[in-house]
C-alpha cells in the first residue's frame, strides 16, 4: 500500500526486480512500472472498502503497509481522520488477510517518534512509547494491532519505527516531512536554506535504501520478528544544523553550486515533537533479521545529490 510514496515507490522498485508478483494500491495515480521481472497489478478503489482489500491479499505472501497520513498538523486539526487513516486502514487490511486464513507477513510503516521527546540517547525498544501528537498515537495504535493479530496467530510480521528517511526518490505528500531531501533540491538550485531556530537539535537520518531492506528481510523473517516493533536507522545522531551544512559542501564539491543557509525564527506553533533529539539503536531489529545499516551519512547525501541531477 502507498506505492506512488516516497517508501512504498522505493519498495515496488526494489520487487519489480524480482520474478513475483506486485500488487500495488495507491490513492494517486501509479506510474508504469516501465521494464519489469515482475507480474504487476494494480488495485483501486476506496481504501475503507473492505472487500477491496479481500480481494487485495488473496495469493499474497507479504503485505508492506506503507500508505499513511503523515503530517503531524494534520493530525493535530483533525485527529478523527488521521485515526482513520493511520488505524482503521491497516486493521481493515490486517482483519482481510485474518479471514483469507493464508497468514501472510504484515510490514507495518512506523516512526520513530512514538517515544516521544526521550530523556536519554541512543534509544531502543526497552524505551516505552510516550506519544506526544496525536499522529504518533495512532501509529502506536496500529503498532498494537498488528502485535495483536500476530499473537493470535492470523499474521506474522514487525512494525518499523522508521528514524529520519532521506535519499532518492519519490517525494513526500506532507510539507514536514522528508525535509532533507527538500534541502538537498534547494541547494542544487541556489536558493537559499531557511534554518529555524540554532538547528541543534539531533536527528537520526536513515538512507532510503537502507530502509528498503529493512522492509524487505522483515518480510522474510516468518516469526522472529514475533510482531514487535524495531527501530529502523543509522545509529547515528547528527544535529540539522549541521546536516544542512554537509548538504551545502557536498553539494558545492559535486556540482559547484553554492547554496547560503540563513538563520530564522522559530515560527509559532511549532508541535512539540519538533523539538525532539533522536538516536536510535538497531540491535534489536538486527538479531531478528540480520539487517545493519549499510549507508553513511555523507555517501547517502552524495547518492542523493547524483540522483536529483540526473533525473529530469
Amino acid at each position: 500500500t502507498g506505492a506512488s510514496g516516497f517508501i512504498g515507490g522505493s519498495l515496488v522498485a526494489a520487487l519489480i526486480r524480482v520474478g513475483c508478483l506486485v500488487r500495488r494500491h495507491s490513492r494517486r495515480p501509479l506510474p508504469p512500472p516501465g521494464k519489469s521481472s515482475a507480474q504487476i497489478e494494480d488495485v483501486h478503489g476506496d481504501p475503507y472498502d473492505p472487500s477491496l482489500w479481500r480481494d487485495a491479499v488473496r495469493d499474497i505472501d507479504t503485505i508492506f503497509h506503507c500508505a499513511a497520513q503523515t503530517s503531524v498538523y494534520a493530525a493535530t486539526n483533525d485527529p478523527a481522520s488521521d485515526l482513520r487513516a493511520n488505524v482503521e486502514l491497516p486493521l481493515l487490511i490486517l482483519e482481510a488477510a485474518r479471514a483469507y486464513g493464508a497468514r501472510p507477513a504484515f510490514v507495518l510503516a512506523s516512526t520513530a517518534t512514538v517515544v516521544g521527546l526521550p530523556s536519554r540517547l541512543p534509544v531502543d525498544e526497552s524505551v516505552p512509547p510516550h506519544p506526544v501528537t496525536a499522529y504518533d498515537i495512532g501509529k502506536w495504535a496500529a503498532e498494537n494491532y498488528l502485535e495483536l493479530f500476530v499473537r493470535l496467530g492470523h499474521v506474522t510480521g514487525a512494525a518499523l519505527r522508521l528514524a529520519n528517511v532521506y535519499g532518492p526518490g519519490l517525494g513526500s505528500s506532507s510539507a514536514e516531512r522528508g525535509i532533507l531531501n527538500k534541502t538537498i533540491r534547494l541547494a542544487l538550485s541556489g536558493k537559499p536554506i531557511v534554518l529555524y531556530g540554532d538547528g541543534n537539535w539531533i536527528r537520526d537520518y536513515v538512507f532510503i535504501d537502507d530502509v528498503v531492506a529493512a522492509f524487505l528481510l522483515a518480510g522474510l523473517a516468518g516469526g522472529r520478528t514475533n510482531g514487535k516493533a524495531f527501530f529502523v536507522c543509522s545509529g547515528t545522531g547528527i544535529t540539522v544544523a549541521e546536516a544542512f551544512r554537509q548538504v551545502v559542501e557536498i553539494v558545492r564539491a559535486k556540482t559547484g553550486r553554492s547554496a547560503t543557509i540563513e538563520p530564522a525564527p522559530l515560527p509559532e506553533g511549532l508541535s512539540p515533537i519538533e523539538f525532539r533529539n533522536f538516536v536510535g539503536r538497531w540491535d534489536a531489529f538486527a538479531q531478528a533479521t540480520g539487517w545493519r545499516p549499510a549507508t553513511e551519512f555523507g555517501d547517502g547525501i552524495a547518492r542523493t545529490v547524483a540522483a536529483f541531477c540526473s533525473s529530469p
